[in-house]
């Protein structure tokens, strides 16, 4: 009796769909001139509706197969469209314009740049002499660290001034420049995303947990080769030779440096520091930090 009551139900499904559907051509019918064929495919939400149940098929919401159940006793033009109360036809659909994706996608964003005033819109005063703080919300999606710095120049000047920020708390950057003469001065805080700080907290962090580091000290030479290419003539060639050193550091962290790099970097040759003990400095860290990809940076208005 079980096996045999599913068609059953079935038919009586069909049966109620046809009923509803009659039910529906009859209350549109009695709309006059709400259902009218013209030429342009309709553009309503409704007509699309009415297009694709009473043309197409319906899916049966009971059916583990997801089975269609055709309708029966009535088909409907894929020409037809709803006119409004006005008797006019529906407008046809523009092409969907696409926008063109950016050339450069930067992902940090620096805002609510302080001092201003009327949203930049008037200079800021501040008087000779005095050291002017400037403040700005800098971050990034993700858990990459930023480096932050201001550009700042006088009217007069032809050559940007850069100086590095802090960070102060949550989101939040702090820095300071100096008022040396009058006049208009122009600000900018920039922001990009510190590739090495990045990676120097992942190999600290695999270090301590005692894993594999020939990956990683890969992909560290290879920012540093990348960071070589930004950088002074005077500092390329101690940068790639810090990349050669990360190559060959069988020991990992553990392994010693040339007495060049140790100078380089302010410690003392005599004591032999490893290398773990350079990358953590904050002289390579100030370094690095503005050779990072300026394709990943962000500026505030000038």
């Amino acid at each position: 009796m079980q096996g045999g009551g599913r068609p059953t139900e079935r038919r009586s499904r069909e049966a109620l769909l046809r009923s509803r559907l009659d039910d529906l051509v009859g209350s549109l019918r009695r709309f006059n001139g709400l259902v009218t064929p013209v030429r342009d495919q309709s553009t309503c939400r409704l007509g699309k509706f009415l297009v694709r149940l009473l043309s197409g098929r319906l899916v049966d919401p009971y059916s583990r197969r997801r089975r269609h159940v055709p309708i029966v006793g009535f088909q409907i033009a894929s020409d037809i469209g709803v006119r409004g109360r006005s008797g006019r036809g529906a407008a046809p659909t523009e092409a969907r314009r696409e926008l063109p994706l950016p050339r450069v996608w930067a992902r940090p964003v620096v805002r609510d740049v302080q001092p201003q005033v009327d949203e930049g819109r008037r200079p800021a005063k501040t008087t000779v002499g005095e050291r002017l703080r400037v403040e700005a919300d800098a971050f990034v999606d993700g858990h990459d660290p930023l480096w932050c710095e201001i550009r700042y120049r006088h009217e007069s000047a032809g050559s940007w001034t850069v100086l590095p920020m802090a960070a102060s708390y949550d989101d939040r950057w702090h820095g300071t420049i100096s008022i040396t003469e009058e006049g208009l001065y122009h600000l900018a805080v920039r922001a990009r995303v510190d590739a090495f700080a990045g990676w120097r907290d992942q190999l600290v962090a695999r270090a301590e947990a005692g894993q594999d580091l020939s990956i990683p000290l890969e992909e560290g030479a290879r920012i540093l080769e990348a960071a070589a290419g930004r950088a002074a003539s005077s500092e390329r060639p101690l940068i790639r030779g810090l990349a050669a050193s990360l190559r060959t550091a069988r020991r990992g962290v553990e392994a010693e440096v040339p007495a060049d790099l140790a100078a380089w970097l302010g410690f003392d040759p005599t004591e032999n520091p490893v290398l773990g003990r350079l990358l953590r400095s904050e002289r390579l860290a100030s370094l690095l930090g503005p050779l990072s990809d300026p394709a990943t940076a962000t500026s505030s208005k000038t």
